[in-house]
């Protein structure tokens, strides 16, 4: 959506450009500031590469009064080099594809005729959002339409449309730009040209421009065009004027009903599932939500929905496999986790995933080869050098693990787990210097993780960090307070208490500890806990 906003601006900016090139004596600077623009926004989205002729039909149908090929021999000074910034969209494309997301002979896509045989319902019903924007989705997860019936008539309709706009476009009448803009942008992303997704809301965003400009021109119209002869249209006006009145409070409304679904990822993936409940990304996409407010079990039961629905859906079977060996239940996480690897092979999290389910089941070879092919597809993950450490401590090859570790390190330098069992193994050496340096670095890396991840809303895994810190110093009065603040986010109040009452142990002048203390020990808190 971002890089759709982005792509917006700077399509209308070019289009504000142009005219003002066509309409004042400096061509040269806006003709230059339009050809800029163009190239920029092809670095954006692809929609961009409609831009040039957009911008042609806008010269001969609204300014020249001629068809486009006469339109583009008049200023070929400036059209060549704006039709020439379509080079640039593709040159990105060959450079870096969109992988399996977009493009031709992907088995894992639509055909072209199913894509196309889609879009026509799909483009009506963006057209009913745009009028009332009732029953909004951020994911549809919208499946290719077989019903022939729910093929043609949609498609009559549009095809309609696009000769309307067509005949308008060669008689050169002016709002039949309106048309082009709207089926032009829309061109890329809802024609024929598959993509893993047949729907978002986000496409229309643009072509929408043509939809208000069209219906503020018939207003205007309604309204007897107020400027030439207001007081023989006082009535018209003022039933215009109530009529925009009353359907801006109407989308008004609705506007502040739908922001009430971006409170939290929770409030709107509850919403796209009450919607489209067939969508096993929204019940990942909810689980994972569910999961980062620290209810495990919640988590595991979305994912559980998500493969109900999606049975080779690698991520959902990846990270359900994950949670169940997370809570002790590896026997069933393993056959998920072999079926993830299957359906995506080259994915290093779910092989680092399986590494550490048969790790805990003791088939300690086969792990350590799940991760050294985690780590073959990608070698910043420090995790895996740390597990791998870990396997040889088990078997007391200390230099195999020291490397494993400094490994670890290397990839990660604020590992924190790998900085402290680095340090063991210097304090087993009689290295004390270089030990107490790394459970120093063990210690303020997990002090620093913890709050970096219950700044940004994880706040499982900034209580993960924060128990590390307490294991690395259990003298730490500051790392069990922070411990307590963070079981406390999420409703672990018993935990918390502990932690809190430790704190205040460890430092009798720390008044934050001894406040925590007395907040979470009040029996309405202690009945809060779950």
């Amino acid at each position: 959506q971002r890089a759709e906003s982005i792509a917006g601006l700077i399509y209308l900016a070019s289009l504000y450009a142009f005219i003002r090139m066509l309409t004042t004596t400096r061509q040269d600077r806006w003709g230059w500031i339009t050809i800029a623009l163009c190239a920029i926004g092809m670095l954006s989205k692809e929609i961009l590469a409609t831009a040039p002729f957009v911008l042609l039909a806008y010269d001969a149908i609204l300014v020249s009064d001629c068809n486009l090929i006469e339109a583009f021999k008049r200023r070929r000074r400036w059209y060549a080099p704006i039709f020439a910034t379509i080079a640039i969209a593709v040159w990105i494309f060959l450079v870096n594809p969109r992988g399996g997301s977009a493009g031709f002979g992907n088995e894992d896509l639509p055909t072209p005729l199913e894509y196309a045989g889609t879009q026509p319902e799909i483009i009506l019903h963006y057209l009913k959002l745009t009028f009332w924007p009732a029953r909004l989705c951020l994911d549809y997860d919208w499946r290719v339409e077989t019903d022939m019936a729910s093929i043609a008539i949609p498609a009559t309709i549009l095809i309609a449309a696009l000769l309307l706009v067509l005949y308008g476009a060669i008689r050169r009448r002016p709002a039949a730009f309106l048309g082009v803009w709207f089926f032009f942008i829309l061109a890329p992303t809802s024609s024929f040209v598959p993509i893993a997704d047949l729907a978002f809301e986000h496409r229309m965003y643009l072509p929408l421009a043509a939809i208000v400009a069209f219906v503020t021109l018939l207003a205007y119209q309604l309204a007897g065009r107020p400027e030439a002869n207001a007081s023989d249209n006082s009535g018209a006006m003022k039933l215009v004027a109530t009529g925009g009145v009353i359907i801006c409070v109407a989308l008004g409304a609705r506007a502040f009903e739908r922001n009430r679904d971006y409170a939290s990822a929770l409030d709107m993936w509850k919403s796209v599932i009450e919607l489209r409940p067939d969508n096993p990304r929204a019940h990942f996409n909810l689980a994972h939500s569910v999961y980062k407010l620290g209810d495990i079990r919640g988590a595991i039961a979305g994912y559980r929905d998500a493969i109900a629905i999606a049975p080779n859906y690698a991520n959902a079977l990846s990270q359900l496999g994950a949670l169940l060996s997370r809570i002790g239940e590896h026997e069933e996480a393993l056959p998920l986790l072999e079926r993830a690897a299957i359906q995506k092979p080259k994915e290093a999290a779910i092989q680092y995933n399986l590494g550490i389910t048969l790790s805990s089941l003791g088939r300690d070879d086969e792990a350590a080869q799940a991760y050294r092919t985690c780590l073959s597809l990608d070698p910043t993950r420090g995790d895996a050098w740390y597990n791998i450490g870990n396997i040889a401590l088990r078997r007391k090859d200390y230099d195999a693990a020291a490397k494993a570790f400094e490994d670890a390190i290397r990839a990660q330098p604020g590992h924190i787990r790998a900085n402290y069992n680095l340090g063991g193994i210097f304090q087993i050496r009689g290295d004390t210097r270089r030990a107490k340096e790394r459970f120093d670095r063990a210690f303020g890396a997990a002090m620093a993780e913890g709050a970096d991840q219950r700044s940004k809303g994880r706040l499982v895994e900034a209580v993960d960090a924060l128990q590390l810190a307490t294991q690395i110093r259990p003298d730490s009065a500051e790392a069990h307070f922070e411990l307590a603040r963070g079981l406390k986010d999420i409703g672990h109040l018993d935990a918390a208490l502990r932690e809190a009452r430790t704190a205040a142990k460890l430092a009798p002048s720390m008044r934050s500890a001894a406040d925590l203390v007395a907040e979470l020990g009040r029996p309405a808190v202690q009945g809060a806990t779950p």
